[in-house]
């Protein structure tokens, strides 16, 4: 099974409709256009960092130095945007299945 498959069915496992996920814009580029965002669930009390999960399932790059999902471009909310990619992935194409909680 290859990372993408195992991080969908992963994912798909452990988050619901309307999961809060809770995103950390984590680093932001000199110039602006290039930021990471690290991405949390709630479980039984524990923060859980699922990250490289959402990363593979969104098809985003891995900011291996910064340990968060790469995301450029600037004037929009990079971790709406992330979780909103999740959801369309996780729920066949529907957006806003999922609660973005900013960090």
């Amino acid at each position: 099974m290859q990372a993408k498959e195992y991080s969908e069915k992963f994912l798909r496992e452990f988050i619901k409709r309307e999961t809060e996920i809770y995103t950390y814009l984590d680093h932001v580029s000199r110039s602006g256009m290039y930021r990471t965002v690290k991405v949390f669930v709630v479980r039984e009390g524990r923060i859980v960092e699922i990250t490289s999960h959402v990363a593979n399932v969104i098809g985003s790059r891995y900011d291996k130095r910064h340990y968060g999902i790469g995301v450029g471009g600037c004037g929009f909310d990079a971790g709406y945007d992330v979780v909103d990619s999740l959801s369309h992935v996780l729920f066949n194409g529907n957006p806003n299945k999922l609660k973005q909680i900013k960090l």
